[in-house]
């Protein structure tokens, strides 16, 4: 017994025109008119979203200035995004190469925080545009 199989047809847009009957779609019209209106997001959620975004990014900052200060300071140079010192916050008895290591860590703790919020708001339907 020798199995031989036919050969799949391939369709092009010529061989639909040429069919009598219809033609069927997978899938329902009501499926796909379901997901439409599901990507539409509330316009207040998009705010909220933005301004936590904002304050996560700006923290994020704020933290990659500080331990470019410190690893240029570990490397014997002088601090280069601030002006000197800053008579409001007082002497840091803690080793450098432990602030560095926490400020790393509070940056991937934000970076976690700001991926977070943008996988949710892509699950809520928020376009990435929006957000910017």
């Amino acid at each position: 017994m020798t199995d031989v199989k036919k050969p799949r047809k391939v369709w092009t847009n010529d061989d639909v025109n040429n069919l009598n009957g219809p033609v069927s779609i997978v899938g329902s019209s009501k499926s796909s008119s379901k997901t439409g209106s599901e990507s539409t997001a509330d316009p207040q959620y998009i705010t909220s979203v933005k301004k936590q975004l904002e304050k996560l990014r700006s923290q994020l900052d704020d933290t990659v200035k500080q331990l470019a200060d410190l690893k240029a300071f570990s490397d014997g140079k002088g601090a280069t995004t601030s002006g000197g010192y800053e008579f409001t916050k007082g002497y840091n008895r803690v080793p450098v190469d432990q602030q560095i290591s926490n400020l790393q860590a509070k940056k991937s703790q934000l970076e976690g925080k700001i991926d977070a919020l943008l996988d949710e708001a892509r699950k809520k339907g928020v376009e990435p545009g929006d957000l910017r």
